[in-house]
């Protein structure tokens, strides 16, 4: 395999994660004239996101779809909920990543995860992105990543997904334990319990690197991960950009949805 020189993602000899996808519910991809070029966009983007990993896994994906001009969605992928008790406190992956790093499907027959697009809004499904379009590609791909684990489920008030208050112990997604201030020290502690103090003065961002949250993962680069301008996981770029997808869209995290429009939201989807 042939990887394009300034490449920052490394391809491994084969694709190990393996994405199915059933479009059984989605009129938009199954179109008798564009259906066929959007399932082939997105099995694309699969295949370079699974090429990626060290480890062995199918995972499959229910695809949903609309078209509406006026929803401001683009698109959105969720990972189904692994079962914990009532009694868990920690970090917990979602059935996708689970199943991924331990080969245990969480969910028996059911769908691992999600994927919804808006068709809606102008999209280019080659790799020569028009000015005036989305770059299909690449928003796939990173919602399929938030799929596989890279999402918080932090929500901006501090709460987790249960709504358990800063200081209490509560359930975290694996990402959220390398979220740290400035000066390395995790704002979760060793009883899961996020430090309210640290998040209200850390979460709204501010200039680097004296402010502002970062992750500290072990392949971590240096920058913040929430801004006033915006997070490590890039929340927007103008149509026609490549790099990154521009993103106008619902929050959706690992399988929790949002609390509603006049709720507190998490902080990445």
């Amino acid at each position: 395999m042939n990887v394009a020189p300034g490449r920052t993602l490394e391809l491994k000899a084969q694709a190990v994660v393996v994405f199915e996808y059933d479009y059984s519910g989605s009129a938009e991809f199954l179109d008798p004239s564009a259906g066929a070029a959007r399932r082939a966009a997105l099995e694309e983007a699969g295949r370079s996101l699974g090429a990626i990993f060290d480890h062995a896994a199918t995972i499959q994906l229910k695809v949903t779809s609309s078209n509406d001009t006026q929803s401001g969605v683009l698109a959105s992928a969720i990972s189904a909920d692994l079962d914990v008790g009532d009694d868990f406190f920690g970090f917990s992956p979602g059935v996708v990543q689970h199943k991924i790093l331990t080969g245990e499907d969480g969910n028996g027959p059911i769908e691992d995860g999600e994927v919804d697009v808006n068709f809606g809004e102008p999209w280019d499904l080659d790799d020569d992105v028009s000015a005036e379009a989305f770059d299909f590609k690449a928003t796939m791909v990173h919602e399929l990543m938030h799929a596989v684990g890279f999402t918080s489920l932090i929500f901006e008030d501090g709460t987790d997904v249960f709504e358990t208050q800063p200081g209490g112990s509560g359930v975290w997604s694996p990402f959220d334990q390398f979220l740290t201030g400035p000066d390395g020290v995790s704002i979760i502690d060793e009883n899961f319990a996020l430090d309210g103090s640290a998040w209200n003065a850390r979460s709204v961002g501010g200039a680097s690197p004296e402010n502002g949250l970062f992750f500290n993962g072990p392949n971590r680069t240096r920058g913040q991960w929430r801004s006033a301008g915006g997070t490590l996981l890039a929340d927007g770029m103008g149509r026609g950009q490549q790099r990154e997808p521009s993103r106008r869209r619902q929050s959706r995290l690992g399988g929790h949805g949002n609390a509603g429009a006049d709720g507190p939201r998490p902080l990445h989807a």
